[in-house]
């Protein structure tokens, strides 16, 4: 085993040596791109709408916790819809969400589904006792 691995230490270093400047760059820079995309993929993130109740809600919590005496919710928003709210404290809250993460199905689309699946699977009462 540790002969093995002695091997494949020398085989690495001999191929490291022999690599010219252009194959050490051109590893290099693919490593970094394949990194990069990585952590963006993984920390990248973007707004998702709150409704208008949600937002009073989350207003009402900071509120109690942080003994807020503001009066007045601000809310936040990007492309006409609520994505957050200030508080005329300095409090700031926005929601966000991985990109990678699950988009929420639809409502409507889940009823759909749900008559389907009722019309699909109807007991018939046998007409054999």
């Amino acid at each position: 085993m540790l002969e093995m691995l002695e091997g494949m230490v020398k085989t690495f270093v001999n191929n490291l040596v022999a690599m010219n400047t252009l194959e050490i760059v051109l590893v290099t820079l693919w490593l970094s791109i394949t990194g990069y995309a990585s952590w963006y993929l993984i920390s990248a993130k973007h707004h998702v709408p709150l409704t208008r109740k949600e937002a009073e809600i989350l207003w009402k919590i900071h509120k109690n916790e942080a003994q807020c005496k503001a009066q007045k919710l601000h809310p936040i928003k990007r492309r006409d819809k609520i994505v957050g709210f200030k508080c005329d404290c300095g409090y700031k809250y926005m929601k966000k969400r991985p990109m990678l993460a699950n988009t929420p199905v639809d409502r409507d689309d889940i009823r759909s589904r749900t008559s389907t699946f009722d019309e699909m699977h109807t007991t018939y009462e046998s007409t054999t006792r």
